[in-house]
């Protein structure tokens, strides 16, 4: 799925969902938040201190033990944030055990999960009782950008290839 298709595709669920009160409590607008910072390529911070880790996907690690591909997810990520103002979309279970909130976000434009997948910077990570609604689409979105080698899928052949090994397949 292009990038635009991707758009006006998220665009439209995100407006069954919120019009739908998926986002926020029940009966609220949706509540947008600024990001303070990018952590890596699935995790945020947004302006009410909370740390938001970003549902259904998965990225390359960055620090401990890095992975090829890790530190383009992270600035894919920052690019795609930009100055968006964000929104988030809960599901069954809203915090994992490191504390992190556990959201769909979305700017304006975007489904950053989503598009994240669909870019070839994330690989799907799909954890019960999360994450049913979007398994099957978020799979078609991965199963498109490993067949076009997008991101990661080119780079390093699948998710979790340590630095160095990608580094050494690389020469």
């Amino acid at each position: 799925m292009t990038g635009e298709r991707l758009s006006a595709f998220a665009c439209v669920l995100g407006t069954v969902l919120f019009s739908a009160g998926c986002t926020g409590e029940k009966g609220s607008a949706p509540k947008r938040y600024a990001v303070t910072s990018v952590i890596d390529g699935d995790t945020i911070d947004i302006d009410d201190g909370r740390r938001i880790r970003l549902l259904g996907i998965d990225t390359p690690e960055r620090f401990t033990d890095p992975e090829c591909y890790g530190d383009e997810a992270f600035n894919h990520l920052a690019q795609l944030l930009g100055d968006s103002k964000v929104e988030l979309e809960y599901d069954i279970e809203r915090e994992d055990s490191f504390g992190r909130t556990l959201a769909w976000v979305r700017t304006s434009e975007l489904f950053v999960n989503a598009q994240m997948v669909d870019d070839g910077f994330a690989c799907v990570l799909i954890i019960p009782p999360n994450g049913a609604e979007y398994e099957a689409f978020l799979e078609s979105l991965e199963s498109g950008a490993q067949s076009a080698n997008r991101g990661l899928w080119g780079a390093c052949g699948n998710c979790d290839v340590p630095a160095l090994q990608a580094g050494a397949l690389s020469r």
